[in-house]
């Protein structure tokens, strides 16, 4: 079991791992790092993230198709490499000011790469991870169904079943992507939102309140949980590589750059129709996020949740959305943050050398390029108390 740390506002762990064979979705690269050409050393920062050793990639005769077939804890990894990867360590697949050089297909694949196999995820009142061999870590309230994910392996992704904080809100569900394409849910079921058991071909997930979508390899979207909302209304939906779910509301990201959205609306969190060239898509209560392959960030809904702010980031190359705050990585591995810091959870202006972040209820996950973890905001429930998450040993070079 994972120790608590008390009331701390800010926590960071040692260190935590990707899983098997399958890199996060990965942001900015340390200074030392970012400069163009696919070198063996430049790839050091995603070791411990990998949770195995890695060679460098090779280059296929496209711009943007590397790919690793290095044996990875006993498998070939073959999957290519994410775009974040091609901005940073390959100087044919595009130029220095980041995706313009890219062809249709490159850039594509670079979206497909992005969208997939998050490593962290925050909820209401827990944090999720994935850990060295496809283990699941858990922080939160011990007793807690969502945190009952001990037995789980060969996890490749999560996701945290997120709602806002009230005095009717609390429970949570915790969801795991397999790397064979099925998944894992546990915690509450109310409204069924863990019956995924049944799922195959599934390549991307996303949890919101009482809701599951899976994103299938052929781009048609799986739904579980409660549909009174409309939330759950994306059978329709085609050619999607990636979705993300708010309280009410449902966001998929589309192979054209383009995004959809279904549910509730009264914020206008779903007013997205007119949104191009993204490459994420994030969702929090009201509010929907959308990050563009220039880097800007485009957001609608609730004011509160600081969507006019984040129009001025510029160089951003990862997006989450919490309840009320809004999350972004820059390519230098700086954090910024807009929105209710009423907890402590818009606290990340020292962190440094953040590849992803993953916003909760009313705390905020950030995963380092060295494979530790930080933490701020609410630590009513334990779920800060990330300081336990160690990684694995790793091969020897």
């Amino acid at each position: 079991m994972l120790d608590r740390c008390g009331s701390r506002r800010s926590s960071r762990s040692p260190g935590l791992p990707g899983a098997r064979g399958v890199q996060p979705s990965l942001g900015g690269a340390p200074p030392s790092v970012r400069s163009p050409g696919c070198i063996r050393r430049r790839l050091n920062p995603f070791r411990q993230l990998r949770g195995s050793h890695q060679t460098g990639p090779a280059h296929s005769d496209r711009p943007g198709r590397h790919s690793s077939k290095t044996p990875v804890n006993g498998l070939t990894d073959t999957r290519p490499f994410s775009g974040t990867e091609h901005r940073w360590l390959c100087g044919r697949c595009t130029n220095v000011m980041g995706w313009r050089a890219m062809t249709p297909d490159a850039a594509l694949h670079m979206r497909r790469s992005d969208a997939q196999h998050a490593v962290i995820a925050a909820g209401r009142r827990h944090s999720v991870g994935v850990g060295v061999g496809g283990s699941v870590l858990a922080a939160g309230t011990r007793s807690a169904e969502e945190c009952r994910v001990g037995t789980w392996r060969d996890v490749v992704s999560v996701a945290a079943g997120n709602v806002h904080t009230a005095s009717n809100t609390g429970r949570s569900h915790t969801v795991g992507l397999r790397a064979d394409g099925t998944v894992l849910a546990t915690g509450w079921n109310g409204d069924g939102q863990c019956d995924a058991a049944a799922w195959e071909g599934v390549v991307s997930i996303a949890a919101g309140w009482r809701r599951t979508l899976g994103v299938l390899a052929d781009g048609g979207v799986l739904a579980a949980g409660r549909r009174t909302e409309g939330a759950c209304d994306v059978e329709p939906w085609r050619e999607i590589i990636a979705a993300a779910c708010g309280d009410w509301h449902s966001v998929g990201l589309a192979t054209d750059g383009t995004a959809l959205a279904t549910g509730n609306n009264r914020r206008g969190q779903c007013d997205v129709a007119h949104w191009r060239d993204l490459r994420a898509v994030a969702a929090g209560y009201l509010h929907t996020v959308g990050l563009t392959s220039n880097g800007r960030v485009l957001a609608v809904g609730s004011r509160a949740s600081g969507v006019e702010e984040v129009g001025a980031w510029r160089d951003i190359i990862g997006v989450s959305a919490g309840s009320h705050h809004t999350l972004g990585v820059t390519a230098g591995g700086i954090v910024v943050a807009a929105g209710d810091n009423s907890r402590g959870q818009c606290n990340v202006s020292s962190w440094r050398e953040v590849v992803a972040v993953a916003g909760g209820s009313t705390h905020t996950l950030g995963l380092r390029s060295d494979g530790t973890v930080l933490a701020t905001g609410n630590n009513d429930d334990g779920q800060c108390d990330i300081a336990a998450w160690r990684a694995a040993d790793h091969a020897p070079e």
